[in-house]
Order: structure tokens, then sequence, then C-alpha cells
């Protein structure tokens, strides 16, 4: 195996076995480091091979690592995930904030939520600002075109947004 700085110079140049080389040292780590952090296989295997794309087309452009390699590639990975997070993340409500919503989408306003669930108007608030927020909404209209939405996808889909386990079979006899 020839060392990092090698390995580096020969890719520079797009160096087809230096390239494959390195893919072959570090891709198991990357994708395991992507894997602890998206904690999505699909996702892990996605942005590992996006790693060594930006990793060859930064080479191509004449740019990329000099020296660190490891660290560089680490950092395409970390950059990835967090820009993935950021526009990508399924929205994950606290039970309030799913009865919030739910409620929002009625019609109720807050202090109508607030007797229905035992909370302070003020409490509400911060949950309907969370959920504004969440759902990157600027009024309760755009919650409830959102929520609406969302609904009719897993209506359509079969995808229910819920993390409950799936409905057991029922045991029977085999016709």
């Amino acid at each position: 195996m020839k060392p990092e700085a090698v390995l580096l110079k020969a890719a520079q140049k797009l160096d087809e076995e230096a390239l494959l080389a390195i893919y072959d040292l570090y891709a198991p780590e990357i994708y395991k480091y992507t894997l602890r952090l998206s904690k999505d296989l699909v996702e892990a295997d996605n942005i590992t091979g996006e790693v060594f794309a930006r990793l060859l087309e930064e080479f191509a452009s004449g740019k990329g690592p000099r020296a660190n390699l490891r660290s560089y590639l680490h950092q395409i990975a970390y950059d990835l995930i967090l820009n993935r997070s950021k526009s990508n993340q399924p929205l994950r409500l606290e039970i309030t904030e799913e009865a919030v919503l739910d409620l929002l989408v009625e019609g109720l306003t807050d202090k109508q939520i607030a007797l229905g669930l035992g909370k302070t108007e003020g409490t509400i608030r911060k949950y309907v600002s969370s959920i504004l927020g969440m759902l990157r909404a600027s009024n309760r209209k755009q919650i409830a075109f959102y929520s609406k939405r969302r609904l009719a996808y897993e209506t359509l889909s079969g995808n229910p947004s819920t993390d409950a386990p799936p409905p057991k079979k029922k045991k029977g006899k085999r016709k």
C-alpha cells in the first residue's frame, strides 16, 4: 500500500489506480462515519458516494487537499450530512406538538387549545411558534396546508409519519 502522500499526489493528477486506492482505503471509514451520524443505511451509502464524487471534482478542477486527506473527506461528509439534515430531515413532533398541530388544523384558537390540553395560552403560543419554525411557515394557514398535504401523502402512499409499529397480523387458518 502506498503512503497517503504518494496516493494524494497521484490522485491530484487523476491517476485511476490512486483514486481507486483512496476509495478502497477510506470508503469503509467514511461510510461508518456517515451511518453513525445519519442513522440511515441508504443515506449513508449515498453520502459516501457523494464524498468521493466531490473529491474527484475537486481534483479535476485543480483543487482539493494537498495533505490530510482523511480529515478532508470527513469534513466533506460532515458538511453533506449537515446540509441534508437541514433540508431533508423528517418532521419529528413531540406528542404535545402533534396535538397542538391537529387542533390548529381544526381551526381552534390558542385559548381553546389551551383549555383542551390543560396548558396555558403562553405554552400553546410557544408550541405554535415551534411548529411554525419547523414547518418554515409564517402563519396558521400555511400550517394547515402542510398538515393536509402530509395527510394526503400518507393516505396515498400508505406511509404514516408516526413511528408506531405496523399492525400485527391476525393468526388464523390458511386457505
